[in-house]
């Protein structure tokens, strides 16, 4: 017949343990800010209208990912390709050639 240990127990406890504390949700963490996401485009179109046209995009993503979002402006295509490429943008618009 089977007896149950101390061992047994011990390891059987410390396993309702670990799993009630998987299922705790986890604590909120007041001092952390949401990171920024980061937009760009190639500069196809006057400075102040790409300002424009991407601030209402930036508005809408912010909206709907619940993140700041900015526009980052830049000076040409290769700009905009390295700074994805790099980190610093995390979606841009490359244009319709681009992958032709």
């Amino acid at each position: 017949m089977f007896r149950p240990s101390k061992i047994g127990f011990a390891l059987a406890l410390c396993a309702s343990v670990a799993l009630a504390a998987c299922a705790a949700p986890p604590a909120a963490r007041p001092e952390a800010q949401p990171q920024t996401f980061v937009i760009s485009a190639i500069p196809d179109q006057d400075p102040e209208k790409l300002n424009r046209l991407y601030g209402k995009v930036s508005d809408y993503l912010k909206e709907q990912l619940g993140v700041p979002v900015v526009y980052k402006p830049v000076t040409d295509y290769a700009a905009v390709v390295n700074a994805f490429r790099t980190g610093d943008v995390d979606m841009a618009w490359f244009g319709g050639l681009t992958g032709v």
